[in-house]
């Protein structure tokens, strides 16, 4: 097929046709020629017929046609009106809009339209397991073995150290976007012995098992690119269990006392953390309980300073404290357990 542009001017109609028409700002063509361009432009989606497309809509900007560039973001005006060399032509544009829709160099001028909203898929959880080692001092007043009257406490973590058998101290945090999930457990158990004096009891022996077990919800109620801020609440839980052995001397006689005590304290706390520069961070953290529910008082404090040695493992050296006053009965526990701690933290 052939058309004519002009008085005697004939192009076939091939991909740069349409460029033609619409370059020559001056020439008028019939809305049937229009129809067919059209049609054939609509099947011709190549990167030179875009290229072509392209060139026509800053030929039209140039040459001032308002009317054609309102109808391509429009995509609803089957047609417009322009004038040309006097004459009154209605023309189609009909391949301009079609190439619009199926061309993203168009949509690049104008904004585009929001898309549709993907579901929200939550993310798995992170998992830290921190293991550390906690060289507490003790301080406080205790009586454990009622109608025993309360004992002073003032022991060095030398003294602790000197008597101790064994301790695991361990945590496990699991995060899922903004919530976090903490457990934090402790157990230690310290037996010291003495000579008595007389000659029917030779000795004495007191071993002494303590154990803690925390459990916390925090929510991150401040995610920012330097400071995070995360404040929750939970329950600790604790077990003392001691006994008491008098060792026979020339009475033969040997006295076993046992004597055990458990509570659970609510606690609500918080936890800061500050990013600084390169893989250095800190991290502070506290919180307060009991509230007459379990134990009198209780409080917590921990400081420390972190080094990201990768993007899984973390080492991390502070200063950790907890206290507790609890009471029931003769039975006491007016302690604090204060001292320097080492930990590192695995990630996955």
């Amino acid at each position: 097929m052939r058309f004519a542009i002009g008085a005697n001017q004939e192009y076939p109609l091939e991909q740069n046709a349409f460029r033609r028409v619409f370059t020559n700002p001056g020439a008028c063509f019939q809305s049937q020629n229009a129809l067919a361009i059209g049609a054939k432009w609509q099947d011709q989606r190549s990167a030179n017929v875009r290229n072509d497309l392209n060139k026509v809509h800053l030929s039209v900007r140039n040459v001032g046609h308002a009317a054609l560039r309102a109808a391509v973001p429009a995509l609803g005006s089957v047609s417009t009106t322009v004038k040309c060399q006097g004459k009154t032509v209605r023309y189609l544009a009909i391949g301009v809009i079609t190439a619009s829709l199926a061309t993203p160099a168009w949509a690049s001028d104008f904004s585009q339209p929001p898309s549709p909203h993907q579901p929200l898929i939550a993310s798995g959880p992170s998992f830290f397991i921190t293991s550390y080692i906690w060289a507490t001092a003790i301080d406080g007043k205790s009586a454990t073995f009622p109608p025993l009257p309360a004992a002073a406490i003032n022991l060095s973590f030398r003294d602790v150290l000197k008597e101790l058998n064994g301790a695991m101290m361990a945590s496990l945090e699991m995060r899922i976007g903004r919530w976090g999930f903490l457990v934090d457990g402790q157990f230690s158990q310290v037996t010291s012995a003495g000579a008595l004096p007389g000659p029917f009891f030779s000795s004495v022996k007191l071993r002494s098992q303590t154990t803690t077990v925390q459990g916390s919800i925090l929510h991150r109620v401040y995610d920012g690119p330097t400071v995070s801020l995360d404040v929750g609440g939970g329950v600790r839980f604790w077990n003392l269990n001691n006994k008491l052995e008098i060792l026979p001397g020339l009475a033969n006689l040997r006295i076993d006392h046992r004597d055990s005590e458990m509570w659970a304290d609510p606690i609500v706390g918080a936890r800061l953390g500050i990013k600084l520069s390169g893989p250095w961070s800190l991290t502070a953290a506290g919180d307060i309980g009991g509230f007459d529910i379990g134990a009198k008082f209780t409080w917590q404090a921990l400081g420390s300073v972190n080094y990201a040695w990768s993007e899984s493992l973390t080492l991390k050296a502070g200063y950790r404290a907890i206290h507790v006053d609890y009471r029931n009965g003769g039975f006491s526990y007016n302690v604090t357990q204060h001292g320097p701690a080492l930990a590192v933290t695995y990630r996955f």
